[in-house]
């Protein structure tokens, strides 16, 4: 005869099997999300509602400052694209709000 312990114990194991194979065949993330960069995806994805540091979060690099890009009323930063080397995002940020006013993905070979 079966105790309730050693039916608690088959319901453990079994549930820590499940979650052990569900961890192994999740599917990882495409390479070029795993870089320090923008994807074109992200780029059309992202949102003007956002606060600087969520876009940081969601592009998963803080880019660097854009003096271009800054006046009295925003300011700049560039990213790194993924779709290419050479190519960058650029983000002008609100100074009083810190939300995007505009954004640009630029690709040389596109």
């Amino acid at each position: 005869m079966v105790t309730r312990l050693e039916r608690a114990c088959v319901v453990v194991l079994v549930l820590v099997g499940v979650a052990g194979a569900i961890l192994v065949l999740a599917v990882p993330a495409r390479a070029e999300d795993r870089r320090p960069c923008v994807s074109s995806s992200e780029f059309t994805r992202f949102s003007f509602d956002w606060t600087k540091p969520r876009i940081h979060r969601f592009f998963e690099t803080a880019g660097r400052r854009d003096g271009l890009n800054t006046n009295e009323r925003r300011y700049g930063r560039i990213y790194p694209s993924c779709g290419d080397p050479e190519g960058f995002v650029v983000v002008a940020y609100s100074r009083t709000t810190h939300k995007p006013v505009m954004a640009i993905e630029w690709n040389p070979d596109d």
